[in-house]
């Protein structure tokens, strides 16, 4: 057991270092560093009009889906939690922004993201920890958890897939982007 802690730390660790690290390389460097198996369900989820909702967990590098224009061309705005202090929240939003992501808060403007959807953009969320507290409470193995809602009630109102993401670091320090195929919301096919 404690081996597997010291690998989860250790990988915990890589992940704060890529936080200061991958801002400061060329788009080029960054996308030698990525795989990106699945990368047609975004060229698929955006061929409809309607923008993109990549959901991720808190599992592998996120501060990577900061960089992600290295690896797209499209627009991509991420939601960000908005820690307590503010001149920390904006040092770490000029960190993910220096590939031309748009950084905004959890509690920051919703209807940039829906303006970000109906300009066929991606927005990029993570959906398994609800900072906001105002999510549905649903069994999740067998507890009650409460897990954020937003991103299934944006892609009900603008026709937007979701699109499932996760990165995984691979034992070389690279990482493979794995993207599943969209979700249409119910009653949807196109």
């Amino acid at each position: 057991m404690d081996a597997i802690a010291r690998l989860i730390f250790r990988n915990l660790l890589k992940n704060y270092f890529d936080l200061f690290w991958l801002p400061a390389q060329s788009p080029e460097k960054i996308a030698r560093l990525v795989t990106r198996p699945g990368y047609e369900h975004v060229v698929e989820a955006l061929s409809k009009g309607r923008g993109m909702i990549a959901v991720a967990i808190h599992m592998g590098n996120q501060e990577l889906m900061t960089q992600i224009t290295a690896i797209t061309d499209a627009k991509v705005t991420i939601v960000a939690e908005h820690v307590k202090n503010e001149r920390v929240f904006r040092y770490l939003a000029s960190k993910r922004e220096t590939t031309g992501v748009n950084v905004i808060a959890q509690d920051g403007a919703l209807k940039e993201l829906f303006r970000a959807l109906k300009r066929n953009e991606i927005i990029g969320l993570v959906f398994d920890r609800d900072v906001t507290e105002s999510g549905r409470v649903i069994p999740f193995f067998g507890k009650p958890t409460r897990l954020p809602d937003g991103y299934a009630i944006m892609s009900l109102k603008l026709g937007a897939p979701v699109v499932p993401v996760f990165v995984l670091r691979q034992p070389d320090d690279s990482y493979a982007v794995h993207i599943e195929a969209p979700v249409l919301p119910e009653g949807r096919s196109s």
